[in-house]
């Protein structure tokens, strides 16, 4: 995956990399793709051993890079030797056939040329990565503007957990900001999944988390499949922990629909209106519960889940909800103390209140949770270190008696 051609709905910026034998550089080969680099061939299909790609100008044809001599491809040749004549610059062979960006089964090597232009495609598009939490111990808790309370229950099992590859489950879930696709239930996966919790943030991605209105209604899409060989119905329920007490109530049932009979193969998509009771707590993230589980099987029905029971063949999932309403008369009275403002001419933030006003600790997220940025300020002012890209963005910082969390927009 190219760092210029990114798609957003993958969490990471690679989506295959295989390791299938000792020495094996498939992985290297692929990072060298997501860091920009071409194959030393390219512009030739990698089965056309015997052509040669254009090369007129090594900084826009090809690879792009220098010093990587023109190439054929190697895939399914034996790799000659540098005492061989190259036929694309009919000088012997430099090293390029042994270069990790060719298709070979000697590839150890990458250039100069190739380092530079890796290291300036980083800088470009990836410039996120110098403030990665990847290398950080997985059992360490991302910091996360995002935080629910444990449930008091979750589903107990799956009771039906071999030989069910069926993808039962909510496909995609639609609320607010989220915006979530998932595959169901599936044994044949190494670690099948009848419960996820996308509400609170992992070493690899974020919390799953939108922010609702307390008084209008905001519209929620659950979509799922038939993935039986037969036609059947299944049953969707959803729950939001309204007053965040851990457990899912009968009266924080916000949808309980038993579908019509689905062909094998055949997707729905439940649709509610969320409208938050005023009882709601507000300016919390809540938990929402969201399960998707086969109602009947061969027209047999199928006991009917609960949000802490077994599920027959499907899946639950959880994610975070804000319902937004009036802060408290502290909270207004600190909010009105400091303000933020962005400047996106010089690309930094700007604290301004009392006298004695600076960041110390910061942090920088987007919508989703990610952490954009952190460091410690001590000014007033944030030089944030890459582009950013259109929307809204939270900073959250502590100096002192002095701490805040407020939001930014780049339009």
């Amino acid at each position: 995956m190219f760092p210029d051609s990114y798609d957003y709905s993958y969490e990471s910026f690679m989506k295959v990399a295989t390791i299938k034998n000792t020495n094996d550089t498939t992985l290297t080969h692929e990072l060298g793709h997501a860091f920009g680099l071409y194959h030393t061939f390219q512009g030739v299909a990698y089965t056309s051993q015997t052509t040669c790609p254009v090369n007129n100008n090594c900084a826009t044809d090809g690879d792009r890079v220098c010093d990587t001599s023109p190439s054929r491809s190697m895939y399914g040749v034996n790799v000659p030797t540098n005492n061989s004549i190259d036929p694309c610059t009919s000088q012997n062979y430099d090293g390029t056939q042994y270069n990790i960006m060719n298709y070979t089964n000697v590839e150890r090597k990458f250039t100069d040329g190739q380092r530079d232009r890796a290291v300036l495609m980083m800088m470009e598009y990836r410039k996120n990565l110098l403030n990665s939490l990847g290398a950080k111990d997985p059992s360490l808790v991302i910091p996360s503007p995002v935080s629910v309370i444990n449930a008091q229950c979750n589903p107990s099992g799956i009771v039906n957990a071999a030989n069910n590859n069926f993808a039962i489950g909510p496909y995609r879930v639609v609320f607010g900001n989220i915006n979530s696709l998932t595959n169901g239930y599936d044994s044949d996966e190494a670690n099948p999944i009848y419960y996820a919790d996308y509400a609170n943030a992992t070493c690899i991605r974020p919390a799953y988390a939108t922010e609702i209105p307390a008084t209008t209604a905001t519209p929620l899409k659950v979509t799922f499949m038939n993935g039986f060989s037969q036609s059947d119905k299944f049953r969707i329920k959803v729950w939001i922990d309204y007053n965040n007490n851990g457990s899912f109530d009968d009266s924080e049932l916000v949808a309980n629909t038993l579908s019509g009979v689905m062909t094998s193969g055949s997707a729905s998509t439940l649709t509610v209106n969320v409208t938050p009771p005023a009882t709601a707590v507000q300016n919390t993230y809540l938990r929402m519960r969201v399960g998707v589980d086969a109602a009947t099987l061969n027209s047999v029905v199928l006991p009917e889940f609960t949000s802490c029971s077994q599920l027959q063949y499907g899946q639950i999932e959880d994610y975070a909800v804000k319902v937004l309403g009036a802060l408290s008369t502290s909270e207004v009275k600190n909010q009105s103390e400091t303000k933020i403002v962005y400047t996106k001419a010089d690309n930094k933030l700007q604290l301004f209140g009392n006298n004695n006003a600076k960041f110390g600790d910061y942090q920088i997220y987007d919508m989703s949770g990610k952490l954009i940025q952190k460091g410690n300020s001590k000014t007033n002012e944030i030089q944030i270190n890459q582009q950013l890209t259109k929307g809204t963005y939270i900073v959250s910082y502590a100096d002192g008696d002095q701490k805040g969390s407020k939001k930014f927009l780049n339009n």
